[in-house]
């Protein structure tokens, strides 16, 4: 089954995502910006690794965000679509603003990330679940600051793993797991092949047998 963070890191495979580190509360949190050429808009994604937060702690998060704003820091990483899902080319000008462009096959025309709107959707990954009501409080609180919130959490991640019957099988020396193991789980995700692979697949007290069978 897979984790919520490999969701966070493989959704929205048709953008052009910008690993950024939110700070706040003391703690670097994970981001990410995505840029849609098809759709011309541009979402934020954030994923909060710890399992035991609050509801005040996200209604902080949220009133941290502004748009155009808040200030976030470069992480390192710029994950392009695929070539089947993107009908273009795309270039990459690693400077101060940095910037992506785009041209679509036959468009003479190159679009600038500067000029695609941003949406008001800021999708949340949380490795804490939040009760029912306490979800429709921050997700009202998140309307009144001009945010659409969709909330992802653990819940999400069990249904949607239960449509999910991985298609790969990964078979691997535990020494090849950070150089060439989990970018090839992390790859075949993102080409819509799900991966049975030990790391996103076991959870903790698990039976490896069962799991694999």
């Amino acid at each position: 089954m897979a984790t919520l963070r490999q969701y966070f890191e493989t959704d929205f495979s048709n953008c052009v995502k910008v690993q950024v580190k939110l700070e706040f509360n003391g703690k670097m949190q994970d981001a990410v910006l995505m840029y849609d050429f098809n759709g011309f808009l541009a979402y934020f994604a954030i994923y909060i690794e710890s399992k035991s937060l609050d509801l005040d702690f996200f209604y902080k998060l949220i009133g941290l965000l502004e748009y155009g704003k808040t200030q976030v820091h470069f992480r390192g990483g710029v994950t392009l679509p695929s070539a089947k899902s993107f009908p273009g080319a795309l270039e990459i000008k690693n400077k101060n603003p940095f910037e992506i462009c785009a041209q679509f096959f036959g468009d003479p025309e190159w679009v600038s990330s500067k000029s695609i709107q941003t949406s008001r959707r800021i999708f949340l990954y949380s490795e804490t679940d939040l009760p029912e009501n306490e979800l429709l409080e921050l997700k009202a609180m998140a309307q009144e600051h001009g945010h659409s919130l969709p909330f992802r959490s653990n819940a999400y991640r069990d249904r949607r793993s239960q449509m999910e019957k991985p298609l790969a099988f990964i078979s691997h020396d535990s020494r090849d797991k950070d150089a060439v193991v989990r970018k090839l789980a992390m790859g075949l995700q993102k080409m819509l092949c799900p991966v049975w692979y030990d790391e996103y697949s076991l959870r903790i007290g698990a039976n490896l047998r069962d799991s694999i069978e």
